[in-house]
């Protein structure tokens, strides 16, 4: 009698156990990953765009909040639960409500604040997510420009709560930017919040001095004089008391003037004109920042000194132009 008592014990958790594993086997089976969450402004009050890969979901809804917005989704969708926890990019098209979106995901128990952000520049979050096909969609073409701007040092893709750090303690914060150009999505350089809104552009070919102030990883390539071509290795910057100082280590990456870098002060002229060329891109950018009352680097709202230094070598630390003889014919 107590083996048969066992027995039932036991077939009864078991069988309660394969329930539940089968109950939560069908509710993953229903889920939607979304990875892009697009919004936009709209006459109701807010557009919400989504993209999924598994299944492929491209959808846009109004709501007159974000949080309607996404109730209006989920009915749209049917049976098939929307996961936005693990969302890849949070995208704000043209005249979105910055403020009111970081606010949504700092409170929001659906999305996370390790999200990055990125600002449509001429584009809506609705004509974005429908871009490409079914292997390419906006959220890998995200991915690739995230990648790119990364490596080459001309963009950052900052997360919902950096953005909101940064205007916490400053008052004001860069955001990535892309632009809709050629059927794909195309780097923008930065937008540039105060308070929250967004007052002014870095375009792309300045977004690298961003980088050199804020000590992040640049690995630009830079055209000098004589065709000679120089890859940023490093950098360092340090800033205090009104001054900014610059050094950067650059690699000779092409020598397409075909120039003897080992002739006397040749390499001192092409590591002036780097100089030159980097500080005015700094000057640029801090330019702006302070035209806009936006303390972007922590730099006040003082007098400036502003120095750049650079060194230059040479790739592999090859002699140029390099001595061919005897090379395997």
């Amino acid at each position: 009698m107590r083996s048969i008592l066992l027995f039932l014990i036991a077939a009864t958790v078991l069988l309660t156990g394969c329930s539940s594993v089968w109950a939560e086997a069908r509710a993953i089976d229903t889920l939607v990953q979304v990875e892009t969450v697009g919004l936009d402004p709209s006459e109701s009050g807010v557009a919400l765009s989504i993209c999924a890969a598994s299944p492929e979901t491209r959808e846009t809804v109004s709501g007159g909040s974000i949080r309607l917005a996404m109730d209006a989704m989920q009915q749209r969708t049917g049976s098939a639960e929307l996961f936005y926890a693990h969302a890849k990019y949070l995208l704000l098209g043209q005249g979105a409500d910055i403020p009111a979106a970081l606010d949504f995901v700092a409170r929001s128990s659906d999305m996370r604040l390790r999200t990055p952000v990125v600002l449509l520049k001429n584009a809506s979050a609705a004509e974005a997510t429908q871009l490409g096909g079914k292997d390419i969609d906006v959220t890998a073409m995200l991915t690739a420009l995230r990648e790119d701007m990364d490596q080459h040092g001309s963009g950052h893709a900052y997360t919902c709560g950096e953005a909101l750090r940064k205007l916490s303690t400053s008052g004001c914060a860069l955001l990535a930017a892309a632009e809709l150009r050629d059927g794909t999505l195309q780097e923008a350089g930065y937008g540039i919040l105060k308070d929250g809104i967004r007052v002014g552009w870095i375009e792309p070919e300045d977004a690298a001095a961003v980088h050199l102030l804020m000590s992040l990883r640049c690995r630009s390539d830079i055209l000098l004089p004589e065709g000679v071509t120089v890859t940023m290795e490093n950098s360092r910057c340090r800033i205090s008391d009104g001054n900014v100082a610059l050094t950067l280590w650059a690699e000779l990456s092409e020598n397409g003037g075909g120039i003897d870098i080992t002739a006397d002060g040749v390499r001192r002229t092409l590591e002036k004109a780097l100089s030159e060329q980097v500080l005015a891109q700094i000057r640029r950018v801090l330019a702006q920042s302070r035209r806009l009352d936006a303390d972007l680097f922590g730099v006040g709202d003082g007098d400036l000194t502003l120095s750049v230094r650079s060194r230059i070598t040479r790739s592999l630390d090859l002699v140029d132009p390099i001595d061919l003889t005897g090379a395997a014919k």
